[in-house]
């Protein structure tokens, strides 16, 4: 990639957008969102260890990868063991100050941090995150990595022209916010919705934005995929308050909703039903967004429903439809504030028996047409086997000979290979498994295709192996 350096000397990376037709919204990178990822991805932290550019990553690791001992290091890894992982350390990231070689919280953010971090753990990790800034030398990497930023950011202007960010005003009814995008590389495929309330009263939107692409050398965006997630992390802001505000009045409900997907959410790090009621205001808000201003190649609003609940949002289709009520009767001008008793009406008016038994009905019925299979270990088995398994599936008819398995809410056994057999019927994954520990495992039906085209059946995987002797 050849791409012109350019020095910064200052802390934040800006760069005008000019084919932005909202001047509301600022799209830069920031030297402290970058400083905390570096810091987790030095410290193991899976989600942080997914940057897609390698020149980036790379000199990153030869810069700052001998102070994987450091004490911010080893805070952070601490931390996270203990739950402070994803857009809870984005978010600290926004919240730093980096001053003339110093790394301070920011006196013009009002708000307080994710309950991840307590005080005591930020008065503990400032000084050490200081001393690691210092050094590692993490400030000359920074501005020594420049033009890679720049290509990202030039990159995200056809995204960043096509957010209409007026359609926030008409549906939650508050003009009082301003948008920023933070991009990071560090985040990898990941995306945060992240807002700070200024000292001077603003509302600022500034999710933190990964899911670029590195294509033969060149960093792109897709809009068909990364506009609904500006979009959904936009809506966070606006719709986290109003689940906190009213989530005593639909606790019940919602409460019986996750038992029934938390399998499904929490491996996607969904731990709550508060988190869930979360995410299924804001995909829904998203849908209604996408009906207003349709984007090539999404899928149309049933198929969007559809997508939602698989991923375990048991409530989109209902939370949608009451947001289609509200923007048809002509309420927007009040706000969804104003319209949360009936959102809370349709939440509570859910069942989910009927929705399961809907479920297993639908599920039956399409099953008999998709492809089956066998395994050589059971779900729920025990004494499974320490060191290095084979699992095989065998299926009942040849299939395209790719792999697709998931993460449940178990651990997932560290994967070594795999192959298929000639006939193209059993696929043998090879695993490394500890003593005494419960593994899961995902097999994707839909990303399983049989040879005439037939998805396989979705199901999970769960075993414990032996103690050690």
């Amino acid at each position: 990639m050849n791409l012109k350096k350019t020095l910064f000397t200052l802390i934040t990376l800006w760069l005008p957008l000019a084919a932005i037709a909202q001047e509301r919204m600022n799209v830069c990178f920031d030297e402290g969102v970058e400083l905390v990822c570096a810091v987790w991805r030095l410290a193991g932290a899976k989600e942080y260890n997914r940057c897609v550019v390698p020149a980036y990553a790379e000199s990153l690791d030869r810069q700052c990868g001998g102070f994987k001992s450091h004490q911010a290091v080893e805070l952070a890894r601490r931390y996270h063991r203990n739950g402070t992982g994803y857009d809870a350390v984005a978010e600290f990231g926004t919240m730093l100050s980096l001053h003339e070689g110093r790394v301070e919280m920011n006196p013009a953010k009002s708000n307080t941090l994710d309950y991840r971090w307590s005080d005591d753990m930020i008065q503990e990790f400032l000084p050490a995150l200081n001393d690691f800034y210092r050094e590692s030398g993490f400030h000359e990497w920074y501005v020594g990595t420049d033009s890679i930023r720049t290509a990202a950011l030039a990159a995200f202007q056809r995204v960043a022209g096509q957010v209409d960010t007026e359609w926030f005003d008409t549906f939650f009814h508050h003009s009082e916010a301003a948008f920023h995008i933070t991009l990071s590389l560090l985040v990898g495929p990941n995306n945060y919705g992240i807002s700070s309330r200024l000292t001077n009263g603003q509302v600022l939107l500034c999710p933190v934005i990964g899911s670029a692409i590195y294509d033969e050398g060149e960093i792109r965006f897709d809009c068909q995929t990364v506009i609904p997630m500006v979009i959904h992390e936009f809506c966070h802001a606006y719709c986290n308050p109003l689940v906190d505000a009213h989530y005593a009045e639909m606790e019940h409900t919602l409460t019986q909703v996750y038992a029934y997907s938390k399998g499904i959410l929490s491996s996607q790090a969904y731990t709550t039903p508060k988190i869930m009621m979360y995410e299924t205001l804001v995909r829904a808000s998203v849908i209604r967004y996408l009906q207003r201003h349709p984007l090539e190649g999404v899928p149309d609003l049933q198929e969007l429903i559809k997508q939602e609940e698989a991923r375990g949002f048991t409530l989109t289709e209902t939370t949608e439809r009451a947001l289609a009520d509200y923007e048809r009767h002509g309420t927007l001008s009040d706000g969804l504030s104003s319209f949360m008793p009936e959102l809370i009406q349709a939440i509570n008016g859910f069942s989910i028996k009927r929705y399961a038994k809907k479920q297993r009905a639908e599920k039956k019925a399409a099953d008999k047409q998709r492809v089956h299979y066998r395994c050589n270990i059971r779900n729920g088995a025990k004494q499974v086997a320490v060191g290095d398994i084979t699992l095989a599936i065998t299926f009942d008819a040849p299939m395209q000979v790719t792999i697709a398995i998931g993460e449940t809410d178990q651990e997932l056994p560290e994967y070594k290979g795999h192959t298929w057999s000639e006939d193209q019927r059993t696929l043998s994954i090879r695993f490394t498994t500890q003593p005494a520990t419960t593994y899961g495992l995902r097999i994707i039906g839909d990303d399983f295709i049989s040879l005439e085209g037939r998805p396989a059946v979705e199901s999970e995987i769960h075993f414990t192996t032996r103690k050690a002797d």
